[in-house]
């Protein structure tokens, strides 16, 4: 009898053990450090979470506090992805902390991110500039060069990426001679002013969504320079650290966006536009987009801010 209440006995703390274990199993966990979504953003990831059972926290942070933990934790990086709002987030960043995207990366043989500074970087979808202007204006305004005789206003604090574009264009003289020319015509911007017929906004189009609709449907959205150059635009941006805490799941969530992202109104949760180069949605790709690439951007902003 003793030796079966000892039996019975180490079979309960068995089971008891593996209860235990089983109750503290967790679901993995995907860390996104990001200067632009919040905490609350992780809904945009729903069903990819439901679907790989896997939980994602946002960590916000500045783009220099994520670049700095990247290099200074090393293989104890925390994060696994990082998304950034701006190509000029990218002016002080070090390439070497981050991983070089393989060709067989994502799942589809047709990707539709833009990869850029040696494969390390994604460019995930763009954020033009756009001119919002009254519909009954008597002369709608087609082109930048416009912005050097209406007067315009803007929330965009400097005008860098803008800027960059003139510069890899033609040089940093051709983007002196821009500035000097639209501090004349430009305005302090307020959000709720009436927009009178003789000005327009200037503004990135991730400020256009943010509008509400009742004063967008008085108002008209301009993509500028459709007939001639294209328009320019930033871009969103995703890369993965060099020792990412969990490689296998950013991988599978890069994969999920580029085809998310394809779709015009999942995008504009995100403040931007699919890529007219690389997307398969007709309307977009009917869009007129520069043809300044990443690269050449970058490496205009870079030439910027070492002045």
């Amino acid at each position: 009898m003793r030796k079966i209440g000892l039996f019975c006995s180490l079979f309960l703390l068995l089971v008891a053990c593996s209860v235990d274990e089983a109750s503290s199993v967790k679901h993995p966990q995907l860390i996104i450090a990001s200067n632009f979504l919040k905490s609350s953003d992780t809904v945009l990831f729903s069903n990819f979470c439901r679907t790989n059972n896997l939980k994602i926290r946002i960590q916000k942070l500045s783009s220099d506090s994520i670049f700095n933990t990247i290099e200074n934790k090393g293989f104890n990086t925390p994060f696994s992805l990082v998304l950034l709002g701006s190509m000029k987030d990218l002016k002080n960043c070090d390439k070497r902390y981050f991983q070089r995207i393989a060709k067989d990366f994502f799942s589809e043989p047709s990707v539709r991110f833009e990869v850029f500074d040696e494969r390390k970087f994604l460019s995930l979808g763009i954020n033009p500039f756009v001119f919002v202007v009254q519909p009954d204006t008597l002369a709608l305004p087609q082109n930048y060069s416009d912005l050097k005789n209406r007067f315009w206003s803007t929330t965009d604090t400097n005008l860098t990426v803008f800027y960059a574009h003139l510069v890899a264009k033609k040089g940093g003289a051709e983007k002196e001679t821009w500035e000097k020319s639209l501090r004349k015509t430009r305005l302090a911007y307020q959000f709720n002013d009436t927009l009178p017929s003789n000005r327009l906004r200037f503004i990135p189009y991730s400020e256009w969504l943010k509008i509400p609709q009742k004063q967008k449907n008085k108002l008209s959205l301009v993509y500028p320079n459709q007939e001639t150059s294209g328009f320019f635009a930033d871009r969103m941006i995703a890369a993965i650290p060099k020792n990412p805490k969990d490689f296998y799941y950013a991988q599978q969530l890069l994969n999920y966006l580029a085809d998310k992202l394809e779709n015009e109104s999942y995008a504009e949760k995100f403040g931007i536009l699919p890529h007219p180069k690389t997307t398969r949605n007709l309307k977009v790709k009917e869009l007129n987009l520069t043809d300044v690439n990443e690269d050449d951007l970058l490496m205009a902003i870079r030439k910027i801010y070492s002045k």
